[in-house]
């Protein structure tokens, strides 16, 4: 999907392998390796020295999940690797929504996330007390330990209080109960209100089970999808680290306690529209905008804003955020986008997107800052794609225009929320994800070769302006229309890696090869460059069975693209509609056979003419016979499709009868 670069990596694929094995480590449980405990203890003697010093023997858990530090310098090798593998691609206890369980379980002592400024003394007497007699390791051994002398109705607040419980307390050897819970209360004060126990909080609020209904029955038919603002509950530790994150906000809770708002009440309906401005050479986004479209124009919902970043759907998150941001808290809000693939982003993979932290996502940043936007707001907000010839849309495409020509950026960046998911959870990921999430971090930049071939196939190719992306147009190089030597010979064509014109310039005794011997006169040479050979040269060949080409179509009543680089490379995306605008099969896969196939055909005529006939102008073969070479290889593929009808006898690769009846 990125053009070839970087398949492979062995160094990427070593620290894959050791992410796997960190992960082994932090999921712990009854069932977990030998090792995994061994390790456990030998990070216990490896404390570094202040954390030895004030860290008792009995208050030491696990310095993953405490305020805990150790001294890697002097560890066995792989304890080391798996250490320096944890530290180095930031993988945390980091729950976003942590269940009551897990607060409870968590070590009260060295509490990690207590902060800083606020510890607690840990080795007190009291403390020493809890600990020994008492046996008060967790946050919730420490409220039921309180809970139990507070709930007597007898306890008093001396040192010889004569209630049952503190006389419990003293057989077991405590001298003092009451200042244990004391100091027991200092310290679960010291806890931040999202990991308080005590302190209640709903965070999760379900969308109604008609609403839930309509979702699936919408996602189908591309009506509205409400957004979900459920978050994921997390109920054991395995669930609770993190990878590559950045600190998820643990002082707070994951979203305001605010129930969502009426779902009777009515949706506003917001039109949204995206435009870009690309250089003609580079291909890069030199300018971007989006329009906002709705029929409350006394509320300012009409606007033209142009974003600083240029990368393809950046202006619609902005604008999103720009309508939430004004938007009344519990006013529910219907976005209509048209950018599908956005839609089912916030919509159905989001949670995958949550556990994978966005990774391969554009715009991952302003995506999770607006996710959380929509989270932490009561009022309901839908989405979806426009339906043909919808005014609205019409006018935020007008909009966005304006806003192109805009002199200075309305809109810099999105400020980020302390209620996004940040980094991905390790639980749900395989040493194949941890691959793919490190290759993409070191993800190569397109070759020098490739960048303008590339820009000059989403240029020719016209979706009804939506250009394709770099994902599709190398996926589409894979497809099967195309044969493999047809796919193979594009594939080299995009990156200009077939050998003609200028790759003969510095070998030598070949630099004759750089020029196009038929072409060339005295005086002007003309470089034999893919493109040259393809759709400028003249020797017999191109012109004929591209006129060829041009003829069939005509015969088909299909209308040719003009032959280019571009057209070339973009030929498995070419899209043939009706006049409704519905995609016709059948059509777009005969123009993708034919393309391909003459493109290929022009190829091998010049191979045959240069390398095999030497430019021997006297054995140049004539153009009734290259229009049959294309003539009988386009029935040798219609006979391949009329025997892969065949679906009891090839399965899975067979061709649906109505599509091969209707491509020839």
């Amino acid at each position: 999907d990125n053009g070839g670069r970087g398949l492979m990596s062995l160094k990427v694929r070593n620290k894959a392998v050791d992410l796997a094995w960190a992960k082994r480590f932090l999921e712990g449980g009854e069932h977990a390796p030998l090792w995994t405990h061994a390790l456990r203890a030998i990070c216990k003697t490896h404390l570094t020295s202040g954390d030895a010093a004030k860290c008792a023997h009995n208050s030491y858990e696990n310095h993953i999940i405490q305020d805990l530090q150790i001294n890697t310098r002097d560890l066995p090798p792989n304890a080391k690797r798996v250490m320096a593998t944890i530290k180095r691609y930031g993988v945390r206890f980091d729950p976003v929504n942590p269940a009551q369980s897990i607060k409870e379980g968590l070590p009260i002592w060295h509490h990690i996330f207590i902060p800083k400024n606020r510890r607690p003394r840990y080795n007190t007497l009291a403390c020493k007390c809890l600990r020994a007699v008492h046996g008060v390791h967790t946050v919730g051994d420490t409220i039921q330990f309180v809970s139990t002398v507070s709930a007597d109705e007898n306890h008093q607040h001396t040192t010889h209080c004569p209630c049952s419980a503190c006389e419990h307390a003293r057989n077991l050897g405590c001298r003092d109960p009451h200042k244990c819970v004391r100091d027991a209360n200092k310290v679960l004060n010291k806890l931040p209100a999202k990991w308080d126990p005590r302190i209640s909080f709903k965070s999760h609020y379900d969308l109604t089970n008609d609403e839930a209904k309509r979702n699936k029955d919408n996602a189908k038919t591309g009506g509205p999808v409400i957004f979900d603002p459920a978050i994921r509950e997390e109920k054991t530790l395995e669930e609770c680290y993190r990878l590559f994150a950045h600190h998820n906000a643990q002082d707070t809770q994951p979203r305001p306690d605010n129930p969502l708002a009426d779902p009777r009440n009515p949706y506003r309906v917001v039109y949204l529209s995206e435009r870009k401005i690309a250089d003609n050479h580079t291909g890069r986004t030199t300018n971007m905008a989006a329009g906002i479209w709705s029929d409350v124009e006394e509320r300012g919902e009409r606007k033209s804003i142009r974003t600083s970043r240029k990368t393809d759907g950046y202006a619609l998150l902005t604008a999103m955020q720009d309508v939430l941001n004004r938007a009344e808290a519990e006013e529910n809000i219907e976005f209509v986008i048209p950018q599908r693939s956005l839609i089912i982003a916030l919509t159905k993979d989001l949670q995958r997107h949550d556990d994978e932290g966005w990774m391969n996502v554009p715009n991952r940043p302003q995506a999770q800052t607006l996710v959380a936007k929509l989270r932490s707001r009561p009022g309901r907000t839908a989405m979806r794609v426009p339906s043909r010839n919808e005014d609205g849309i019409k006018r935020a495409n007008e909009l966005a225009s304006d806003g192109l020509r805009l002199h200075a950026h309305t809109h810099n960046s999105i400020a980020s929320s302390p209620f996004e998911v940040r980094g991905a959870a390790m639980h749900k990921m395989t040493q194949r994800h941890f691959y793919s999430a490190l290759m993409d971090i070191k993800r190569p930049p397109v070759r020098r070769q490739t960048a303008p071939n590339l820009q000059n196939a989403k240029t020719a190719l016209d979706r009804g302006g939506k250009t394709p992306t770099d994902r599709q147009f190398w996926r589409s190089m894979r497809s099967r229309v195309l044969r493999r030597n047809v796919r193979q010979f594009i594939y080299k064509a995009a990156h200009d890696a077939h050998r003609c014109g200028r790759h003969w310039k510095d070998i030598p005794e070949c630099e004759h090869r750089v020029y196009c011997h038929h072409c060339s006169e005295e005086g002007i040479l003309v470089e034999e460059s893919l493109q040259h050979i393809l759709t400028e040269c003249d020797a017999p060949g191109q012109q004929d069975i591209w006129n060829r080409a041009r003829q069939i179509c005509t015969e088909r009543n299909l209308q040719c693209p003009t032959i280019s680089m571009g057209s070339i490379l973009s030929c498995a995306l070419r899209v043939v509609r009706d006049e409704s605008g519905k995609p016709k099969q059948g059509d777009s896969r005969f123009l993708q056979i034919l393309i391909s196939e003459s493109a290929y055909m022009v190829w091998l005529a010049r191979n045959e003419r240069v390398i095999q006939h030497e430019n021997d102008r006297t054995k140049y073969a004539s153009p009734r016979s290259l229009r049959d070479k294309l003539d009988s290889q386009l029935r040798r593929r219609r006979a391949i499709d009329m025997e892969l009808k065949d679906k009891r006898r090839y399965g899975a690769k067979a061709i649906a009868h109505d599509l091969a009846d209707a491509t020839w």
